[in-house]
């Protein structure tokens, strides 16, 4: 019987509410010639049920007798893959009819490629996120945070035994950052401009419940890249540094990062890690430095934003949407030039009547008309039409993406 020429591998765990979507996306696709490998982590709802279900002869569901987590589960799905690429899926998502047949168009159309992925359509919304798309921008911003969509990937298999690029299963919530940083080394990335897969927020994805350990893996692998050009940093280096990658990704979504008391200490880091480079030439020097110098003029941007800041509180209260690693760093921005802050809000209920850093968590409809709103998330727009609907106004009562 002949091998199928892609396979598609997906990981769930108590995916009852939406995996039905996610296999109907790929069962949907234009390019036919694939397998998919559902691998069920010892879920626990009703996920095995609704895999059962399918008759698809294309689709071959494991069962995990234990919860292996995602690394080890992919690394499962890899060895009993039989096509010649991998496709990544993530349980939750919905992938665009057309996304294999693009995919694969492109690994045939650039045999040196090992991955490839795509920008992403944030589910219900037009927005959409877009990453670096060349080699060696990829590997420039890999330095700071993970530019790769993980559920857009397509691998192609030859590479991930050629060298060794396996999932680290000690890795857990990090696992795709720290192969991303792995592979860039070893083999040609690319990022297809085009979204060809829809990504759904909701509050029980796995980054969400282990943010914790994610953040302490990430730091890791930041500091692995560091030391590609020789730099050690001390902690309160490495606590610039950390502004600097909090804040990377406003680079390419065309947004402001968070605001920052630290301001000129982050301009002479930024010219530290630029000067590494020339000396040691691990990154290309073009992509890394339009990079820096991109989130350089950004953050000069947010830094004059603290005057008004400052100003605003002497009479409004001042509160932070989001309660994410940006968050925390403007709270202690903020708190350190002299801003008090009430406290933070969220759309997530099961953060109400929490505290995050010290300070009160509230829903939206907690928040006064005398309040004053910084977002402080990755999903400034749709936190921007939800302040308007509530009576807000841009600049006026609030500043749309710190």
């Amino acid at each position: 019987m002949k091998s199928p020429f892609i396979s598609v591998i997906m990981p769930v765990y108590n995916g009852e509410s939406f995996v039905a979507e996610a296999v109907e996306s790929v069962l949907s696709q234009t390019f036919t010639d694939f397998e998919m490998i559902i691998i069920n982590d010892a879920s626990t709802d009703r996920t095995a049920d609704i895999l059962e279900a399918y008759q698809d002869p294309r689709i071959v569901v494991v069962h995990n007798k234990a919860n292996l987590r995602v690394a080890s589960s992919l690394n499962k799905g890899i060895l009993l893959a039989k096509g010649t690429y991998i496709v990544r899926m993530d349980a939750d998502d919905r992938c665009m009819p057309e996304r294999f047949a693009k995919q694969v168009a492109f690994m045939e159309r650039n045999p040196d490629c090992a991955v490839c992925s795509s920008s992403v359509r944030i589910m219900g919304s037009n927005r959409i996120v877009s990453f670096p798309m060349n080699h060696e921008e990829i590997s420039s911003h890999l330095v700071f945070y993970c530019c790769i969509a993980h559920p857009t990937v397509m691998l192609r298999k030859e590479a991930i035994f050629e060298f060794s690029l396996l999932y680290s299963a000690n890795m857990k919530e990090a696992e795709d950052y720290e192969l991303w940083t792995r592979a860039s080394r070893l083999v040609d990335m690319h990022v297809l401009e085009e979204p060809l897969l829809e990504y759904r927020l909701h509050p029980n994805q796995a980054t969400v419940r282990g943010f914790q350990e994610m953040n302490r893996l990430v730091d890791q692998i930041r500091k692995q890249q560091l030391l590609r050009l020789d730099v050690v940093p001390t902690d309160d280096e490495y606590r610039v540094h950390r502004l600097v990658c909090d804040g990377a990704a406003a680079v390419y979504q065309s947004t402001t990062p968070a605001v920052t008391a630290d301001y000129s200490a982050v301009q002479q880091w930024i010219k530290h890690l630029i000067e590494r480079n020339r000396m040691k030439k691990v990154f290309d020097l073009s992509s890394f430095e339009d990079f820096l110098l991109a989130y350089s003029q950004r953050a000069k941007i947010a830094h004059e934003r603290l005057d008004k800041l400052k100003e605003v509180s002497s009479s409004r209260v001042v509160w932070i949407w989001g309660t994410g690693a940006n968050a925390g760093v403007t709270l202690e921005t903020l708190q350190k030039y002299g801003v008090d802050i009430g406290g933070f809000i969220d759309n997530n209920s099961t953060k109400w009547g929490t505290l995050f850093e010290g300070l009160p968590v509230v829903e939206p409809t907690k928040v006064t008309s005398n309040a004053y709103v910084l977002i402080c998330s990755m999903y400034s727009r749709e936190i921007s039409k939800q302040l308007n609907d509530m009576g807000f106004e841009v600049h006026t009562d609030f500043l749309p993406e710190i």
